[in-house]
């Protein structure tokens, strides 16, 4: 499935913003996640698109933080069709989630149902 340049110019975007958050050199960035400079360029112009574990080891060194992070994710997921690389990558740590997830899928997911599993996992979380 090839990307639109909307998206490649979007999530471009976006690194940039969040390599300039953190006063890091273009050259600096690339030489962190081991890709060339041009490549770096590239992405950040919006010519070319990050692989999934690209993007993840960008989010990282740039230490990105919310909202700009979820949007990055977001505008990954859009182009991708797919999940957030970070949920992607989650789930994928953990298989245990597989029949949760098909419980999940066998049930009518609406807001409040959202609403009251998100309280119940705060509340698992404060017990920690």
């Amino acid at each position: 499935m090839a990307v639109e340049a909307r998206h490649k110019a979007a999530l471009g975007e976006k690194l940039h913003m969040a390599r300039d958050a953190i006063s890091l050199s273009q050259r600096k960035a690339a030489k962190q996640v081991e890709i060339s400079n041009a490549a770096l360029s590239d992405i950040e112009n919006g010519h070319n698109f990050p692989s999934e574990s690209l993007l993840l080891k960008l989010i990282e060194c740039y230490s990105t933080q919310d909202p700009l992070r979820s949007e990055i994710y977001a505008i990954y997921a859009e182009a991708k069709d797919a999940p957030p690389p970070d949920i992607s990558v989650f789930i994928k740590e953990n298989p245990c989630l597989y029949d949760l997830l098909r419980d999940l899928q066998a049930k009518e997911i609406t807001e409040e149902n959202v609403t009251g599993i998100r309280t119940k996992v705060q509340k698992w979380r404060n017990r920690k």
